[in-house]
């Protein structure tokens, strides 16, 4: 049997059969950011040219340093989710700089011209595109009746320097790019592209929606995202200590030319020089931030002036989205005092009387706290559950009800809250929801639907037993909920 292949400028993919689609993998968007190109904008790729194996996936790119993660409770609530998710979406078989890769699955036979819709796909700050099996979403497309194409993609994360913003938010951009240049010879349409991220992925979905004031170029036409949307960012000149930290740490403080230095450094010299920096401090300071370039203003003001991409989006969170982020300060969440504190490191423009108010409208009552309707169980600490509601409606739940707000009326939304619980598993945690859309399971059915029609009510009712999702409106707000099935 042959193997499936496409042909794109000069060059030919040699792909793989993959059940009923072909898939494509590793395949470059960009030149490997090594060597000079370390912590450069992506350029942009050599002409293909010549045979390419693409039936092997790419390397990730490398992520946060845990190293200190992994010592925070053992008896963390998301603790078997996170078992789960790390054997449906296993790490990628290697860690290189040279990670600017995508990866395809267009249905078997699918030929040039039949412009099938694009779902494109963003990984997650410390994940990669080939932990992700779009063969599972592809073939239930098929199922439906609704055939389209999956891409995935690898991007870097961010380092905050004067010459290096914004580096993950510039490869996704170049992605797109590739996939409006050349999605056409797997069959898919340039022009009905729909980009989909969760968590990191979905805050990336909305920083594209904000890029060159709302004009997305006609890269993509919809959007869903879902466990993220962006208010507050730092400007890129913040956190200039952790940069300083990883200067020092890489023995790099004596150079003339400390980004260069950096750039010079062996791949596992950088990662050294990473560890030893707390999660917070390169959570905070590793990501994208307001370069007045790619990010012109604050989200939240972008989207007061109506700078975001003007196009249908969906949108949503799991009910108990920041149970495993508030663990990290469980050991230190045993009274009002040590609440108000925590509070204030994690908003620090808050002042004493907006942090009162905030604990006034949280009582300390165990069973009210998050994870929700879970009684006495996983307090973790006095308090632990109550900053856990505090962080999740915060973080999450109130910048997508303010997205709702603004926007609904300009632009076709839906929304949802995810209550899908792993089996014997109590809370609705930060990703839970990711294990039914790759079951697949009833939110993919809803997802393949709006990628396909701009609608998740669209397509062939008669092949549906789905119930009818409401577009979101001010004046009769409603919801669809998805629960364990």
């Amino acid at each position: 049997m042959n193997s499936p292949n496409v042909t794109i400028e000069d060059g030919m993919l040699i792909g793989a059969a993959d059940g009923g689609t072909n898939k494509y993998l590793g395949i470059p968007f960009a030149q490997p950011p090594i060597g000079k190109l370390r912590f450069a904008p992506p350029q942009q790729p050599a002409n293909y040219s010549g045979v390419y194996d693409a039936s092997v996936a790419g390397a990730g790119c490398p992520g946060f340093d845990f190293g200190d993660f992994s010592t925070f409770s053992m008896s963390n609530p998301a603790e078997e989710l996170n078992t789960m998710l790390s054997k449906a979406f296993p790490p990628p078989d290697a860690i290189d700089e040279d990670c600017l890769t995508l990866n395809v699955w267009a249905p078997s036979e699918t030929k040039p011209g039949a412009d099938l819709p694009v779902l494109v796909v963003r990984g997650f700050v410390s994940g990669a595109g080939s932990s992700y099996n779009g063969s599972v979403i592809v073939e239930r497309w098929i199922e439906l009746g609704s055939p389209l194409v999956y891409v995935n993609l690898n991007y870097r994360k961010e380092v905050k320097d004067a010459n290096a913003t914004n580096l993950g938010l510039r490869d996704q951009r170049m992605a797109l790019e590739w996939v409006n240049r050349h999605i056409g010879a797997f069959g898919g349409d340039p022009t009905k592209v729909t980009i989909w991220g969760e968590s990191s992925g979905a805050m990336s979905v909305v920083y594209q929606m904000l890029h060159n004031n709302g004009s997305h170029n006609g890269l993509f036409s919809a959007a869903f995202k879902d466990s993220g949307t962006p208010e507050f960012m730092h400007n890129f000149t913040d956190r200039q200590d952790v940069y300083d930290k990883l200067v020092k740490r890489a023995d790099c403080s004596h150079s003339e030319d400390r980004l260069g230095c950096l750039k010079d450094l062996s791949p596992d010299a950088l990662q050294k020089g990473l560890r030893g920096i707390s999660f917070r401090d390169q959570d905070d300071a590793f990501q994208p931030a307001v370069d007045r370039e790619f990010i012109q203003d604050m989200p939240r003001m972008m989207v007061l002036r109506g700078q975001i991409a003007n196009v249908p989006f969906m949108t949503g969170n799991c009910d108990d989205d920041d149970t495993l982020l508030a663990s990290i300060y469980a050991n230190h969440a045993d009274t009002d005092n040590d609440v108000a504190a925590i509070l204030k490191s994690t908003f620090p423009n808050a002042t004493p009387k907006n942090i009162a108010k905030v604990m006034a409208l949280y009582p300390p009552d165990v069973t009210q706290g998050a994870p929700f309707d879970t009684g006495y169980a996983n307090a973790l600490s006095l308090q632990y559950k109550r900053l856990a509601a505090i962080m999740t409606d915060d973080i999450f739940h109130s910048p997508r009800r303010f997205l709702l707000r603004v926007r609904s009326r300009k632009q076709p939304v839906w929304s949802f809250p995810a209550l899908i619980k792993p089996p014997r598993h109590a809370t609705q945690a930060h990703q839970s929801e990711l294990l039914s859309v790759y079951a697949p399971g009833v939110m993919t059915d809803y997802l393949i639907r709006f990628a396909a029609h701009l609608d998740p009510n669209g397509g062939p009712q008669s092949q549906s037993t789905q119930v009818y999702w409401p577009q979101y409106d001010l004046t009769d707000p409603q919801l669809l909920t998805f629960y364990d099935l």
